[in-house]
């Protein structure tokens, strides 16, 4: 149900019960001053006028016959005799009876042709005999009737909208809860004393600061307060109450009086952080996706960059070989005959060395495209790794024409590492082959191999063309090449393929570089 539907609902009820009161309250006092004069008038036979549009009856003390009566009191006295209400008759007899037993003015109520029939009476001890005065009370009664209803329905939307209202008297420091309130903040009515500082007491320690604040607030500032407060409990979830306080000045312009409602708005407060929460992980979720989108469409720009890359690479780099080998086929196949043994051993040398750089430049890009979608095979065994990188190096230098000067710094003779030996000779191979191709070749090249404690590091020094510091931020990124190579051959992925290697041994690479001066690259992988 909305609360705010009943919240209108209860304020038109409070205004018709307002209205009502009023109506209530001015015929009751038509009544009490009525009942006043009466005190006089029952005794003055002057008053007892045939033309009294109320009923006047006198009653004799010692027979309980009717002495007196004006045309009114004559018709009401015809009515009951001849009445087939035995009740009625029964009814105002025992009444009759019982005023003469009466000090004062005693009033009791008959229903008369559907209108409701106030009498006064007063027995007059030293005449003997009772005077009866009557007054037509149905607008009162209906009024009532009305009241009562309005009461009821207020009370049920009270119930409904989980409300209760509260009324504190400043001055006799007295505080009146409704029955409602009871319910609402769940106190036995029996046991509980209301008072602002037992109200407190119920709230979470929390909200303790805020209730008192708003209170002393409303006192000081002459104004009222809305306030969102928990009701703890011992054995069951809290409650979220809104406290709201209005206050009500004395003729010196003082505070006599705060009155307001409490309203349990648990479902309503849970409902909006539910909201809230939904809200908030919605965004959550959408700010996901979309950084998930973005980073595609990154993924989806950088591979168009790599293809574009690519086709500009495979386009030199493939030509060149393909040329050589081309070439070096025509002269066989054309001067077969004529050429000798050794030419020809030659030119097939030179075409199967053309053919191995284009086999690893194929390798190269299979593995980037494979590292991509982490496909890559790792296959770790423990090794002596100081052998096992002596060994690569004499290898390679096995298929170069010219040797270089390689200068080794071991700080032991053995050092074991969990390593996959296939990816390792990719590290050193790319290390050792840029260390040649990017210095001159009567410069020497250093090679270092170390322990510290869990992890080992081998390094590959060289002092040739160096790397600027705009590219040592790319130095890693597929077809990258830097700035100063020139004419030096190359394809840009050796360095790439050596940085997958390398994580994928859960080590890192690091370079230190100034131009003409040199680089050197270290490598760090976990022992296990």
């Amino acid at each position: 149900m909305d609360i705010e539907l009943l919240k209108k609902a209860l304020i038109r009820e409070k205004k018709a019960r307002k209205e009502a009161e009023s109506i209530l309250e001015k015929k009751s006092l038509e009544l009490y001053n009525a009942n006043e004069q009466l005190k006089d008038a029952l005794e003055n036979t002057n008053l007892f006028s045939e033309q009294n549009p109320n009923a006047v009856m006198r009653f004799s003390k010692q027979t309980k016959d009717l002495i007196y009566a004006n045309k009114q009191g004559k018709k009401i006295s015809l009515f009951l005799n001849r009445s087939s209400n035995s009740k009625l008759k029964e009814k105002f007899i025992q009444e009759l009876n019982f005023s003469f037993k009466k000090v004062g003015v005693y009033q009791f109520d008959l229903q008369f042709n559907n209108k409701t029939i106030r009498f006064f009476a007063i027995y007059i001890l030293s005449k003997k005999y009772l005077n009866i005065y009557t007054a037509d009370i149905s607008d009162l009664k209906e009024t009532e009737v009305q009241m009562q209803n309005i009461t009821k329905r207020f009370k049920q939307a009270q119930r409904v909208a989980k409300m209760g209202s509260w009324e504190l008297d400043l001055i006799n420091n007295n505080m009146i809860w409704s029955e409602d309130l009871f319910y609402v903040l769940h106190v036995d009515s029996e046991k509980f004393i209301p008072s602002h500082e037992n109200y407190v007491n119920l709230l979470h320690p929390d909200d303790h600061k805020l209730a008192n604040e708003a209170f002393e607030k409303a006192i000081n500032q002459k104004k009222g307060y809305i306030l969102t407060q928990r009701r703890i409990f011992d054995d069951r979830k809290d409650l979220y109450i809104d406290c709201r306080g209005k206050v009500r000045l004395g003729k010196n312009g003082n505070v006599t009086r705060l009155y307001g409602i409490c309203i349990d708005v648990t479902e309503k407060t849970e409902s909006l952080k539910a909201k809230e929460n939904f809200t908030k992980n919605l965004e959550i979720k959408v700010n996901e996706r979309t950084q998930e989108l973005k980073e595609s469409l990154e993924r989806e720009k950088e591979l168009s960059i790599l293809k574009s890359s690519f086709v500009a690479m495979a386009s030199h780099e493939f030509r060149t070989p393909l040329t050589s080998i081309s070439a070096a086929s025509d002269v066989i196949l054309k001067y077969f005959d004529k050429l000798g043994k050794e030419d020809i051993t030659k030119r097939l040398i030179k075409i199967k060395n053309e053919v191995k750089d284009m086999t690893i430049m194929l390798e190269d890009i299979l593995i980037i495209g494979k590292s991509d979608v982490q496909k890559l095979d790792y296959n770790p065994e423990v090794l002596d790794i100081i052998p096992l990188i002596k060994h690569i190096i004499f290898e390679y230098q096995l298929s170069e024409s010219k040797s270089r000067n390689l200068t080794y710094k071991i700080s032991l003779p053995s050092i074991m590492a969990s390593v996959d030996k296939k990816w390792i000779k990719h590290v050193v191979v790319n290390l050792l082959s840029n260390a040649l191709k990017y210095s001159e070749k009567n410069t020497p090249i250093e090679i270092s191999m170390n322990k510290y404690k869990t992890r080992v590091v081998f390094g590959f020094k060289d002092y040739g063309i160096g790397i600027s510091k705009k590219d040592i931020k790319l130095l890693f990124e597929p077809f990258h090449r830097g700035e100063n190579v020139g004419e030096i051959s190359g394809t840009g992925l050796g360095l790439s393929v050596l940085q997958k290697a390398v994580e994928l041994h859960k080590g890192k690479i690091e370079v230190e570089s100034e131009i003409k001066i040199g680089s050197n690259f270290k490598v760090t992988l976990p022992i296990t």
